[in-house]
């Protein structure tokens, strides 16, 4: 995957051990290009460290240039990106996420797209969701488990209003008129999401060695799901098969809708869960891990059970009613869901659930009622400044 470009630049040179990391871009952008593209080599260290296979090119060149059909292009050794990532100091504030989020993705594609990459277009997730999600493990490597949450939860929406607005289909596609028509949601923002549920599955020791040794045994060749499935099964003595069967060869995602019950003579409280999506050729009834959580005299308890059908009724012996009921709090599984908990629980949760995702989740829930108690609760939780500030503009949005 080669590129050339040619014309007067400026050039800032980084540099990772004896790795050269230049950026280049117009005359006069020297300052732009380093606020712009400034965190690659910590992207460099980050993801050759934790893929434990060393970014293999003989440098890492950035190439900012003006009308730019795409955002970036990840050809080997030198991306190019569009010039409309560089910004002065004050705007900068603004879009500086934006920017690691695109140079993540670029160069993540120098390991997964250029060091091994698909044989046929209608597997290109291999190539594109694994950008995307690394793109996210950075965001959790530099900013901790709530951006990273809320980042992850960001992609899954993306990929719910594509479902919802437009058309379903498997993350494997091989029927397309031409290759751009998969280069879709459902192949950057789905997948990464399927990865990341694929970790929770796994565990992060046991991820991180089957990356390894997907990219270590696969490198320099081209690469088909399944040869992703084996190096996860060989590395992991796991069986992925249901797992790939559900996520990745069809398409959708459960659609929740959920009840609580409390019995305070017994102390014990029923979940019932219900998956509503209508199964077919095309969408499963999801056999998925849901870890709830329970807030009980001031104390947050997570419990994980396994939904295997379409309806489950869990109970749970809890020393006390719990203030609130989360379910899936950090947002670890794509799904849709319906529950409505009421003013008061989704108020407590709003203060009180240690996830942002959480938080955010109870603050769309009061929204949705509208009541004055609701707005009220909204009001105080976006003047709390203990708040971080994600959670914050999404309670402002609600």
């Amino acid at each position: 995957l080669v590129t050339l470009a040619a014309g007067e630049f400026d050039e800032v040179m980084d540099r990772v051990g004896d790795l050269p990391v230049p950026y280049y871009g117009a005359v006069g952008s020297a300052a732009d290009l380093r606020r712009a593209f400034g965190r690659t080599p910590e992207m460099i260290r980050f993801f050759s460290e934790r893929i434990g296979v060393d970014y293999p090119w003989a440098k890492y060149a950035t190439v900012a240039v003006a009308d730019f059909i795409f955002g970036g292009m990840e050809n080997t050794s030198a991306t190019t990106m569009t010039d409309v990532l560089l910004h002065d100091e004050r705007a900068h504030e603004d879009v500086r996420e934006q920017c690691d989020s695109i140079t993540a993705h670029e160069l993540a594609h120098q390991w997964f797209g250029d060091l091994l990459t698909c044989r046929e277009w209608s597997h290109g997730w291999l190539n594109e969701s694994f950008a995307t999600y690394f793109d996210a493990l950075f965001v959790e490597h530099q900013r901790g488990h709530d951006a990273f949450r809320y980042d992850v939860m960001q992609k899954a929406a993306i990929y719910l209003q594509e479902d919802a607005r437009d058309y379903r289909r498997p993350i494997v596609e091989n029927v397309y008129h031409e290759p751009i028509d998969i280069f879709d949601r459902h192949l950057y923002e789905r997948g990464s999401v399927v990865l990341d549920m694929l970790r929770t599955e796994l565990g992060d020791a046991l991820w991180w060695q089957a990356i390894h040794a997907y990219v270590s045994t696969h490198r320099e060749r081209d690469v088909l799901t399944h040869d992703l499935q084996r190096a996860i099964e060989q590395a992991t003595g796991r069986n992925m098969d249901a797992f790939f069967q559900q996520w990745v060869w069809k398409g959708g995602h459960p659609e929740f809708k959920a009840t609580w019950a409390w019995d305070g003579a017994t102390k014990l409280g029923t979940l019932t869960l219900t998956q509503t999506q209508k199964p077919d050729d095309l969408t499963s009834i999801y056999r998925v891990p849901l870890e709830i959580g329970f807030m009980v005299n001031g104390v947050f308890e997570r419990q994980t059970v396994r939904v295997t059908d379409a309806a489950h009724a869990f109970v749970f012996r809890l020393a006390a009613e719990p203030a609130f009921v989360s379910i899936d709090p950090a947002g670890r599984v794509l799904k849709t869901l319906d529950f409505a908990p009421g003013e008061r629980a989704l108020r407590a949760r709003l203060t009180d659930d240690p996830e942002a995702i959480g938080r955010i989740d109870a603050a769309k829930g009061l929204a949705k009622l509208g009541t004055p108690g609701a707005i009220a609760a909204l009001g105080a939780a976006l003047l709390r400044r203990r708040e971080i500030d994600l959670v914050r503009a999404e309670v402002a949005q609600a």
